[in-house]
């Protein structure tokens, strides 16, 4: 029975965020009713852990960094004159903070990857072959796919059998098949990616297993950006850019160089604290929009407390749903390198839901060795 609630619930979240930041969402104010139910749940479950072990679920290690994230956020963009836009940004870590409560079985885990699966492939096939989502962003449809994968993925991550070999390699070649209407490389390289790492092609433990290893996972999207840009300006790619027109019929970057490089000068203008606005342009990727908006002291924040999530799966590696949560969020946060929607006024919630299940996960390990 808790298996098929924790299903319900993470399908709920998928629906919410399918119109989180879309017109229809705007329209019937979900996004704003969605962060209010998630203020509401998380305020619940704190006081209900509280009424019963006196405790809050949130460790030092974590509040020493919350409290900063937030009132740099919060703080910047209220003088800057943004009203309450950096809270827009961080609401959906009260996801993270929800989902620490689940405790996921691996069948709970499974059954929630099979609907995660299915809607995902529904979403694409309904974009690419009907007129139903007519309009829509096409780049916001691939990655709900794209991370629909990721989730469907976690629970499955180095198994043997059929499973492996069979149905993981069958269902990431489905993705490709209805992702490639869309015309996004990028998530169709992630998808061959998770692949390649959940069948242990390329191992991904180790990155983990150091804090050195996990902090250049931490500032791939900014080595991405700064060295794209230096590339742009100083070095030649008349050549590459030829290659990618006649290959994709698009330009090598697509213009992501270009508006990297102006988003590094307007940094550069409020390095410490950035302008305070999160909207004021489409950055395609996670630390240039970060460091736009919040400067340097807002980015590390932003990466210590995703930084801190991950490390807390670290000890218990050996669960192939840790494992699989630790890896699906790397390719998502790799990924997000040269895309929207991780950090954004209205981002996606999927990315968030992968680290809800990490730190769901982990509290059942917790407890089943308390027994």
């Amino acid at each position: 029975m808790y298996a098929i609630i924790y299903t319900m619930g993470m399908v709920l979240l998928w629906v919410i965020n399918l119109f989180n930041g879309t017109g229809l969402g705007a329209a019937y104010k979900t996004t704003e009713l969605a962060m209010l139910m998630a203020v509401v749940v998380a305020i619940a479950c704190l006081a209900f852990r509280f009424a019963k072990d006196g405790d809050i679920l949130v460790q030092p290690r974590f509040f020493y960094v919350i409290i900063p994230l937030v009132l740099v956020f919060a703080g910047n963009s209220i003088l800057k004159g943004y009203k309450l836009t950096g809270l827009e940004s961080l609401w959906p870590f009260l996801v993270v903070y929800i989902l620490s409560f689940t405790r996921p079985n691996i069948t709970a885990l499974r059954m929630t990857a099979i609907a995660y699966g299915v809607l995902g492939l529904a979403i694409l096939y309904i974009y690419s072959y009907t007129d139903i989502l007519k309009g829509w962003n096409v780049n916001a449809i691939a990655m709900i796919g794209l991370f629909s994968f990721l989730v469907f993925t976690i629970p499955f991550y180095g198994m043997s059998g059929w499973r492996s070999f069979v149905l993981l390699p069958l269902v990431g070649t489905a993705y490709v098949i209805l992702l490639w209407p869309t015309e996004s490389r990028s998530c169709i390289i992630a998808i061959i990616a998770t692949l390649a790492v959940v069948l242990r092609m390329i191992p991904v433990r180790g990155v983990f297993r150091t804090s050195t290893g996990m902090w250049v996972l931490m500032f791939v999207p900014l080595i991405i950006a700064i060295f794209i840009s230096l590339f742009s300006i100083f070095g030649d790619i008349s050549g590459l850019t030829q290659w990618s027109y006649e290959t994709f019929n698009k330009p090598l970057f697509n213009g992501r160089d270009q508006i990297w490089i102006n988003g590094f000068r307007q940094m550069f203008q409020r390095p410490l604290f950035g302008s305070g606005n999160n909207n004021a342009g489409y950055w395609h990727n996670s630390a240039v929009a970060c460091l736009v908006a919040y400067g340097v002291v807002g980015y590390y924040f932003w990466v210590r407390i995703l930084y801190q999530i991950l490390k807390e799966g670290v000890p218990y590696m050996d669960d192939v749903a840790v494992i699989g949560s630790m890896a699906a969020f790397g390719i998502v946060y790799c990924h997000q390198s040269v895309e929207l929607g991780f950090f954004a006024v209205n981002p996606s919630l999927l990315p968030y839901v992968i680290l809800g299940i990490l730190l769901g996960r982990i509290n059942y390990i917790k407890d089943r060795s308390l027994r």
